[in-house]
């Protein structure tokens, strides 16, 4: 209902307003291309028409291959999303499966041991898991046993898929 009010307004009020919306667009356009042409702003250097360092007709070969892979998020630990692509982009031909794994692990400190070696002997314990109690540790190995063959053709065949987007992507970069 937003979508169609938006584009055709049957409310008298937004019929109203349409006029002053228009032209408040295009004064908040110009105002946003001056602010990007803008030779203080950060963003100078990556427009076309600033002819900057960073900008595609005017960077290097090596600069334009290195662009695409650049981390475009401030902290991997504020998004899980972002490190899940961050691995895929690192690692290359890595499972989404793989990639959210590794990222949660990472995030959630699971790797970090919480006790100390002289505990560990006294306790016999050698991490998260292995304090798991025995029920529980057959039962997340029996379940993992059971999900390897899906989890692997499902896994291959999100790996190859990717594999085909990246040449096609590679295809259509060189044409």
């Amino acid at each position: 209902m937003l979508r169609k009010e938006l584009f055709a307004p049957t409310d008298q009020d937004n019929k109203d307003a349409t006029p002053m919306l228009e032209e408040l667009a295009v004064v908040a356009v110009h105002a946003w291309i001056e602010q990007l042409l803008d030779p203080s702003k950060g963003t100078f250097q990556f427009i076309l028409d600033s002819s900057g360092e960073y900008s595609n007709d005017c960077s290097t070969p090596e600069l334009r291959t290195a662009m695409p892979v650049m981390v475009a998020v401030n902290d991997l630990a504020d998004s899980s999303f972002a490190g899940v692509t961050e691995n895929v982009q690192s690692y290359g031909r890595v499972g989404i499966h793989g990639a959210a794994a590794v990222s949660d692990v990472s995030r959630n400190c699971f790797l970090s041991c919480r006790i100390t070696r002289m505990e560990m002997k006294a306790t016999k314990r050698h991490g998260l898991f292995h304090g798991f109690p025995e029920e529980l540790k057959m039962t997340v190995v029996m379940a993992t046993m059971e999900q390897a063959l899906a989890t692997r053709v499902s896994n291959n065949d999100a790996l190859n898929r990717q594999q085909d987007a990246r040449r096609h992507s590679d295809e259509l970069e060189k044409k």
